[in-house]
């Protein structure tokens, strides 16, 4: 499975990217916004920071990408969880929320839920 993290901070992403080297999925690391944008076609999943560079920018890139017609599941991985940041995810379309800070554990039960090649 391709997996799309769209992080910019390298502590997290690089906790995600050493428990994703000891499965079969392969993992592409976006620090921006902009370099997701040339990605997104070919993920399967994304692992989505609601905030990149101090702006919570995470659910209104979601919903222009599924206005462009992108269905994969998206997990907002994030720390702001309060009972109206949650609602906004909700409302977006996110697939599920990834609680900062995680357990690889929970990351792992995250990625199996949505890895449509064990079906």
């Amino acid at each position: 499975m391709n997996i799309l993290y769209i992080e910019d901070n390298v502590n997290d992403s690089t906790l995600v990217e050493r428990y994703l080297k000891t499965t079969d999925h392969r993992l592409v690391i976006a620090p921006t916004i902009a370099a997701a944008d040339r990605l997104v076609q070919e993920a399967d999943l994304i692992l989505m920071d609601i905030l990149i560079g101090q702006e919570r920018v995470g659910v209104q890139y979601l919903r222009r990408l599924r206005q462009a017609g992108v269905t994969c599941p998206v997990v907002a991985v994030t720390a702001l969880v309060l009972p109206d940041d949650i609602l906004s995810y909700q409302k977006a379309r996110f697939d599920a929320i990834l609680r900062k800070p995680f357990e690889i554990r929970e990351l792992a039960d995250v990625v199996e839920r949505f890895d449509r090649t064990r079906r």
